[in-house]
């Protein structure tokens, strides 16, 4: 009936692609788009903002089957920080000061998690919002405080070259002594970091390039 068929199923047989260059810092990424170096031929490109962690410089879509390819992609060097995980007092306190970025609740975690004293015959405190907890207070002295929630930290969870993302955690404690750090921000503190990005890369590339994120 006019209709055209084949015995087999047919594909495009696609031009090799290039292989995007691996870059773990923005500044390397703002210095190699600026270089040209490898895309003289391609008339417009684009930035997209993957997450907190990825940023990927690309070509707009081009030819008879809309390919489009991937030049550079950006992924920082982070610290693996154990969210959600209770670990001892010593493994905790080393977390806090590699991993986050110095300020005032940092600084108050660091205090109270290493002067927690551990008594067997005596249980936490807990009602499950706050805690009370048995703290060495002095060169000898012992005393009850409550456990500090929420606390407000900066892990470094980014490139460096933008200001790291303050959010809330709750800072739990339990037998031990162990400790933890819970997000405690529904994740809102992605969108702000990638917003930082995209301000970074538009304050050093100018407005001739579509960032997005």
């Amino acid at each position: 009936d006019g209709v055209t068929y084949t015995s087999n199923d047919l594909q495009i047989v696609a031009p090799p692609r290039p292989k995007a260059v691996g870059l773990s810092t923005l500044t390397g990424l703002v210095e190699y788009i600026k270089s040209n170096i490898d895309f003289e031929e391609i008339d417009e490109y684009m930035i997209h903002v993957v997450s907190p962690a990825e940023v990927s410089f690309m070509s707009c879509l081009y030819g008879n089957d809309g390919q489009r390819d991937i030049l550079a992609t950006a992924v920082p060097l982070l610290p693996g920080i154990n969210f959600d995980r209770y670990l001892r007092t010593e493994e905790f306190n080393v977390m806090l000061q590699s991993s986050f970025v110095k300020n005032d609740d940092r600084d108050l975690l660091l205090k109270f998690s290493g002067n927690i004293q551990e008594n067997t015959n005596r249980k936490t405190q807990d009602d499950g919002v706050t805690q009370v907890v048995e703290m060495k207070t002095g060169v000898t002295t012992i005393s009850n405080v409550i456990v500090p929630n929420p606390v407000t930290l900066a892990p470094y969870r980014s490139f460096t070259e933008i200001e790291q993302v303050e959010s809330d955690f709750i800072f739990r404690v339990k037998e031990g002594p162990l400790c933890a750090i819970f997000e405690a921000d529904g994740g809102a503190w992605r969108n702000e970091v990638m917003k930082r990005i995209k301000e970074y890369l538009r304050k050093e590339l100018g407005d001739e390039i579509t960032i997005l994120a």
